[in-house]
């Protein structure tokens, strides 16, 4: 997603291009994203429901017909109003984060295609969904290619636009 934050993994090579290819597609990569939503999160959420891409229309549903598609969600602060939450993408469809929290009825603040456009109107300093790709973690076996990332962690500090948005609310957060 354009406008969303944080962490993004690069091959320099091609060797490792095909090897980073293959580790995302086994879903061998931990992926887990901040995200502010709107309304209060249940504590801890495992949404699974199959996502359907409308090439044309660049847009994303939820449908029998689509493919897998699985996001952990765990509340980490709310007011009632917005929720701080911690996603886990265990499949990785296009655009699965915002779809999911919108389809549970807790759409990502800011978003201008799934979200909810009264609270965004409200929210009027905000100017991109407040989606941050938080943390990638590696697995301890991978091929020679890219041995240097080997059970490694990568993480990427909260942006200001969202890191003031959750101090404003008086969230905690761990950044």
């Amino acid at each position: 997603d354009r406008n969303t934050t944080g962490v993004l993994a690069v091959a320099l090579h091609g060797d490792s291009l095909r090897a980073m290819e293959e580790l995302f597609k086994a879903r061998r990569v931990r992926k887990f994203y901040m995200a502010v939503t709107v309304g209060r999160m249940p504590d801890e959420i495992t949404i699974d429901a199959p996502l359907l891409k409308d090439a044309d229309n660049n847009t994303v549903k939820v449908s029998d017909d689509g493919m897998k598609a699985i996001t952990h969600c765990e509340c980490l602060a709310s007011d009632g109003e917005y929720s701080l939450a911690r996603l886990e993408l265990l499949t990785g469809r296009t655009h699965q984060a915002r779809v999911h929290t919108a389809y549970i009825h807790h759409p990502i603040l800011g978003d201008r295609k799934y979200g909810d456009f009264t609270a965004n109107r409200k929210a009027k300093d905000i100017s991109r969904p407040l989606l941050h790709a938080h943390e990638l973690l590696f697995p301890e076996d991978l091929p020679d290619s890219l041995s240097e990332i080997a059970g490694k962690k990568f993480t990427a500090p909260l942006p200001d636009d969202m890191k003031n948005f959750i101090v404003a609310r008086g969230f905690d957060y761990d950044s």
